[in-house]
């Protein structure tokens, strides 16, 4: 299973190329407000507008600033690509996404932690907007959707010539932001400081991300999925098991000897942060860097496992590893920038969720440098 192409938008950029420079600077400061949007709003071509607009009216009625990052890095992902059948994956990271109306009026829920065939708004957008034939559904699993969706894509290339996974993540009502102030896992002070020993919650970062799999390899040097898993440790709703055992789990089943790079869930908060690191050290050797890159762009829900993927695999290619943003003191001295062995061409990357989802996925990457 390979990675082929892929689009990727946030405040650091509009590229990943873009966000690399950016994050080499220093990156932007996710600091996300009330009802303020991090990402501008101008970013699709009028020829995409177009095509959107084509669409039947029930179906434009839903269109709003909410998911155009992901229709956005769609198009970039799929931009002369030729494939017969292509099936949609949407990851989303809250239950607000699919399941409210853009109003806040008459708000719906559905259920949380399920996969929801030809349900998914933006999936079906999405399958409609650039004509693929392949089936298109919703998946929320909290935080760890992306890396969810990638196992969920693997079964799928049995079927498909690829899978494209979509992601859009826009806040643009308070109900999200109210809730996690509630339950005291935000940033009262709106600093991203994943393992810092004075962390003291997540900030809110905003994202779209779109990757194209395939089952083959079609473009050269591509990056290849060696494998992918998931676990629920079952401990509670939002907080993760203090023994780690589904982060154990989902490490072990990851851990190839040519790791180089270990690209942490790292969010901010006192418990989550502590139990990954615990599991970290007891099962990684410990001249393997890691990078927390949530001090960049912030806690993007289900966009954090592409787009840290994405920016960990480019880092990995280059053989460099990043500091936290603005080099604050932290837990462990993995997360010192240093060099990485050439003979190192695998990337861990771990996601944690809501729901003791526990994710991990280990890609092969072709080394520049």
């Amino acid at each position: 299973m390979f990675i082929t192409s892929y689009g990727v938008v946030c405040s650091n950029g509009f590229s990943l190329e873009e966000i690399l420079i950016s994050l080499k600077k220093g990156g932007t400061n996710p600091t996300l407000k009330d009802d303020q949007f991090s990402i501008p709003q101008n970013y699709l071509n009028t020829s995409l507008r177009d095509k959107i607009n084509c669409l039947p009216n029930t179906i434009l009625k839903r269109v709003d600033s909410t998911y155009l990052p992901g229709i956005y890095t769609a198009e970039k992902c799929l931009n002369g690509i030729d494939l017969k059948s292509v099936a949609v994956i949407h990851v989303n990271g809250t239950i607000a996404r699919d399941f409210y109306e853009p109003t806040l009026e008459n708000k719906k829920l559905s259920s949380f932690n399920m996969v929801q065939g030809d349900t998914g708004f933006l999936s079906n957008l999405v399958s409609k907007t650039f004509n693929l034939d392949g089936i298109s559904i919703s998946l929320g699993a909290a935080c760890s959707s992306f890396l969810s969706g990638i196992q969920v894509a693997k079964g799928l290339l049995d079927n498909y010539d690829g899978v494209i996974i979509v992601s859009s993540d826009m806040y643009t009502f308070p109900f999200l932001l109210e809730a996690f102030k509630r339950i005291k896992v935000m940033s009262p002070t709106g600093e991203a400081k994943p393992f810092s020993p004075i962390r003291n919650g997540f900030v809110l970062g905003e994202a779209g991300v779109s990757i194209l799999f395939t089952k083959e390899q079609i473009v050269k040097d591509s990056p290849e999925i060696l494998s992918v898993s998931s676990f629920s440790d079952n401990f509670h709703f939002t907080d993760p098991d203090p023994e780690g055992k589904g982060h154990d789990k989902v490490i072990k089943e990851n851990l190839i000897e040519s790791v180089g790079l270990y690209c942490s869930h790292g969010t901010g908060t006192s418990k989550g942060d502590l139990v990954e690191l615990n599991s970290v050290d007891k099962l990684l050797d410990y001249d393997i860097p890691m990078v927390a890159l949530k001090s960049y762009f912030g806690h993007t829900m289900a966009s954090c496992g592409g787009l840290e993927l994405l920016t960990s695999i480019a880092l990995l290619e280059e053989g460099i590893s990043l500091p936290v943003k603005n080099n604050y003191d932290t837990l462990t001295s993995r997360l010192n920038q240093k060099a990485i062995p050439k003979c190192k061409d695998v990337l861990l990357k771990t996601s944690f969720g809501f729901g003791g989802r526990c994710n991990a996925i280990s890609v092969k990457v072709k080394r520049r440098n």
